[in-house]
């Protein structure tokens, strides 16, 4: 069986049949009625033009034949046939199936044997004609291969050629090495600074991780949080995720619970395996803002998909707690949702993050958060649900805002709008995130003492709202307040302890630990049992 009897046409109501060849088209012809085809989406009859062309030794049909049946989804030609296709396009010198055969044979794709002198032959043939994707093909080969000096040259071919991210690769090599080879610090540091400065994000967060560690370069944590942020700032989730663990921890800058929960947010948003695990744990420990059931039980079943066994258990054990309200039917919900009732609204949220009985989907969760957010606002005096507080409906509204989630961007005007109409309801998480909005300038012209009034008002004795009374403790652990700015800050730990702050736990056990050790290390134990990052890294550091 030849090579074009090989080829399994499969019906397509919507496609047309391949009308036949006529003798006196030419291959360029039959090219032409392919490619109209493929234009309209009639894949099987642009793949038997293709193949017609390519009987007739044009070569760019015959990997345009391959190149369709090897993306589809239904397997059009055989993939020995697709191999033999490309095979034949690169052989007649079409530039872009010696690439892809390239890259085939250096992973062993298309049925293909893994063959790393074959896949370097067909990748140089690209690059000398100047492909940049077969320069850092090539170079990835040599990795492999153990040869780091050509592929030092392929990357660097490919950085001159005009591909920022050959720098990075020559980083990588350098950093981690390949096949038991010793890294070379230096000579890393000195790429990921090259690439850095053609805007590679990825070379940005390695630069950061080395700065951090002190590998290859001298320790420098404040430099390392200067790298992570100019990653994250770029939208890369390592560099978000970093720059969130450095605030979470105090690694090279202050503690920041509330810029570590946004960045944290921001990397899990991207499907971060690490960061969606510490915002499940933030989420279970109240350590950044309020406690929300709907919002913990999406990044909780977040977690659990992940290696994070902790996570998977700590979900086992949520799920199993689950309490459903009575008998539902999701069009029923929704109807009632529809009509105006508010704890509809709130259990549909609910289904949407844990995806009971209807497709999980945060987008329609946070249409239905932010629908309850305007009932409440527009119905000030109604009857909330049993465990609903006044102001909350609207306070997660604005963290929505605030993070993006099941939005298509930030909203910062809008976050700001839910959060201060949720803390003029009386609602003290939205007082705390409104005093850390003017604290950090997010949104807002940064005003410390806008800060300080709205956390004044969360940790009235009404509220006793334990973030707010941790915040104002550290608004006075500045410089210019000196001994007297430091009693103050004492003072306010020492309550916002009382009300269960594990953060401000910690700063107590500081004090503690002069006259009473072991009372201290039952306090950081006792902070880390209930998720603290930082507690656990005292403990870890503690044991070393």
């Amino acid at each position: 069986m030849g090579l074009f009897d090989a080829f399994k046409k499969k019906a397509a109501p919507a496609a047309p049949a391949a009308k036949p060849a006529k003798a006196a088209l030419t291959a360029r012809e039959l090219r032409a009625l392919g490619q109209e085809e493929l234009d309209a989406q009639h894949y099987d009859s642009a793949v038997e033009y293709f193949l017609q062309a390519a009987e007739l030794g044009d070569a760019e049909s015959a990997y345009l034949a391959a190149k369709i049946c090897y993306d589809a989804d239904s397997i059009l030609l055989e993939w020995e046939a697709c191999a033999a296709w490309f095979t034949k396009a690169a052989e007649g010198g079409y530039v872009p199936a010696q690439t892809l055969l390239g890259e085939l044979y250096s992973y062993g794709g298309c049925g293909l044997t893994e063959d790393s002198d074959k896949a370097l032959y067909w990748l140089e043939k690209a690059a000398e004609q100047g492909v940049t994707e077969a320069m850092i093909g090539a170079g990835d080969v040599c990795v492999d291969r153990d040869e780091l000096e050509a592929a030092e040259q392929w990357y660097r071919k490919a950085y001159d050629a005009g591909d920022e991210q050959a720098m990075y690769k020559i980083g990588m090599m350098y950093r981690y090495g390949d096949n038991g080879e010793v890294p070379d610090g230096g000579k890393a540091a000195m790429a990921f600074a090259a690439a850095a400065g053609e805007g590679s994000r990825e070379a940005m967060h390695e630069l950061g991780l080395m700065y951090e560690l002190g590998a290859g370069v001298e320790k420098d944590e404040a430099k390392a949080v200067d790298w992570y942020r100019k990653s994250a700032q770029k939208f890369c989730a390592d560099g978000q995720y970093a720059l969130a663990r450095c605030y979470l921890l105090g690694i090279g800058t202050w503690e920041d619970m509330t810029l570590a929960y946004l960045w944290m947010h921001r990397a899990a948003d991207k499907g971060h395996a690490e960061a969606i695990c510490a915002l499940s744990q933030m989420h279970r420990t109240q350590n950044h803002v309020s406690w929300d059931h709907a919002r913990l039980c999406y990044w909780m079943y977040e977690a659990q998909t992940t290696y994070d066994e902790e996570a998977k258990q700590a979900w086992l054990e949520f799920d199993a707690r689950w309490e459903r309200l009575g008998e539902w039917n999701v069009s029923d919900l929704q109807q009632r949702a529809k009509g105006g009732e508010l704890g509809a609204m709130l259990y549909l949220e609910r289904l949407y993050l844990k995806g009971d009985g209807v497709r999980r989907s945060a987008e329609e969760a946070a249409k239905w958060r932010e629908r309850a957010a305007q009932w409440e606002r527009d119905n000030p005096d109604g009857q909330l649900p049993q465990g609903v507080s006044p102001g909350e409906c609207m306070y997660w509204a604005g963290i929505n805002c605030l993070t993006g989630f099941g939005l298509d961007a930030y909203d910062h005007e809008g976050a700001l709008y839910w959060l201060e109409l949720a803390a003029e309801r009386g609602y003290g998480d939205a007082m705390y995130m409104m005093g850390e909005l003017y604290r950090i300038g997010h949104g807002v012209d940064e005003d410390v003492e806008k800060a300080r009034s709205w956390y004044m008002k969360g940790m009235s004795m009404e509220l006793k709202n334990a973030c707010c009374t941790y915040a104002l403790g550290r608004t006075y652990c500045q410089e210019k307040y000196g001994a007297a700015g430091v009693a103050k800050a004492r003072q306010w730990y020492s309550m916002a302890a009382k009300y269960g702050h594990c953060r401000a736990a910690l700063h107590y056990s500081f004090e503690r630990e002069r006259k009473d050790k072991q009372g201290a290390l039952e306090i950081r134990k006792k902070c880390a049992e209930l998720g603290d990052a930082r507690a656990r890294q005292l403990l870890a550091q503690e044991n070393e």
